[in-house]
This record gives structure tokens, C-alpha cells and sequence, in this order.
């Protein structure tokens, strides 16, 4: 039985999902370039925590942050195994195959990263509300892992295009806020990690 607010979601969805698919591949690129420079400083900011960063690997129309990851600074990408998601440790120039989801993820045999290890997580939106409520594919990855205990409390920032924000996204109880996003405009927080600049 769906919620109350699985249609309007779903709606929501195919909306977002045209408009993003229509955007022209410059205007993306641009965007991403821009969003590459906003994370590379404020990353600046995190380098003595020690702490890694879970990005993603693109897929679709998502914001690509490759360049980021050729950066330095201890990387982990998300992977879909054994009907969870997790994040396992990837540097640049490891080969990547298929999640059960059918997702470029770094092998089965990379470490994972428990969350205890990570300083923040890169998370790509299809939409994000206001309050952080965000609309990704339908899967419901995300808001599983960080409803674990060890997860909530970890920094996590959508990433999407401006244009996509400010979305009327209804939250369903099981949804996890992220604590803020970051777009061609800049970094938003919510709720500022202890350690980061509020701006």
C-alpha cells in the first residue's frame, strides 16, 4: 500500500525528470564546473578532519563531479550489495563495475567505509525541498541508510542544479532531511555540521 505522498512524488518525478532531460548539456556542464569549484573550498575547510567523502559516480542527467575526484582527499562511492547501500572506498583510476542496481560502483572487493570514517556524503537530487526533503528515483537507498543509527548524524549535502530546489516535495516519515545542498549558486546549509563555515 503506497502513502499518501507517493503520487504526488511520482508526479513530481516524471516533471523533474523531463525538464532535467531537456536542459541543454552546456548549461549542465557549467553548472557542475561551478559546483566543483564551491565543493574544492569548502572541502578546504574539512582536510584536517581526516574524514572521508562519499561522492557518486553520474548517472543520467546528474551533476557530474568527476573532476572533484581526481582531487586529493580520501574518495568513496556508493554501491548497492547485499539489499543495502553503502559506501566503499575508491581512488582515482580504480575500475568500477555494476551494483545489483546496475550502477558504476567500485568492486566488490573495495573496503567499505563505515560511517564512523565519514566527514560528509555527496548526495545527487532529482529535487530537494526547502526543508531538505529530497526526491531522488524512487528507490529509497538513501533515506535507509541514513535512518541507521550509526548514519544519522552524518553531514550530507544534496547536489543538484538550482532550478530544482524550492521543489513542493511531501515528506513521508520514513524520508531523511539532508542538512543542506549545494548548486551552481553556492553551498546552503540547514543545519551547518559542527566545524563547518555556516556561509
Amino acid at each position: 500500500m503506497h502513502s499518501p505522498a507517493y503520487e504526488a512524488k511520482a508526479q513530481l518525478r516524471r516533471t523533474l525528470l523531463r525538464q532535467r532531460k531537456a536542459l541543454a548539456a552546456t548549461t549542465a556542464q557549467l553548472a557542475a564546473a561551478q559546483v566543483v569549484a564551491t565543493l574544492r573550498q569548502a572541502l578546504a575547510h574539512w582536510s584536517a578532519a581526516g574524514g572521508m567523502v562519499g561522492a557518486y559516480w553520474p548517472i543520467g542527467a546528474e551533476l557530474d563531479l568527476r573532476e572533484l575526484l581526481q582531487g586529493p582527499g580520501g574518495w568513496a562511492l556508493p554501491a548497492i550489495r547485499a539489499g543495502g547501500l553503502q559506501f566503499q572506498r575508491w581512488h582515482p583510476g580504480d575500475p568500477l563495475e555494476a551494483d545489483a542496481c546496475g550502477v558504476p560502483a567500485p568492486c566488490a572487493a573495495a573496503a567499505e567505509v563505515p560511517a564512523a570514517r565519514m566527514a560528509l556524503v555527496l548526495v545527487p537530487c532529482l529535487g530537494l525541498s526547502r526543508r531538505g526533503i529530497r526526491l531522488g528515483y524512487g528507490g529509497g537507498w538513501f533515506d535507509r541508510m541514513f535512518a541507521e543509527a550509526d548514519w544519522r548524524g552524518c553531514p550530507r549535502l544534496g547536489v543538484l542544479m538550482d532550478a530544482f530546489t524550492d521543489q513542493p516535495i511531501p515528506r513521508d516519515p520514513w524520508d531523511q532531511p539532508l542538512h543542506g545542498w549545494v548548486s551552481e549558486v553556492g553551498l546552503t546549509w540547514l543545519r551547518p555540521p559542527m566545524g563547518w563555515p555556516a556561509e
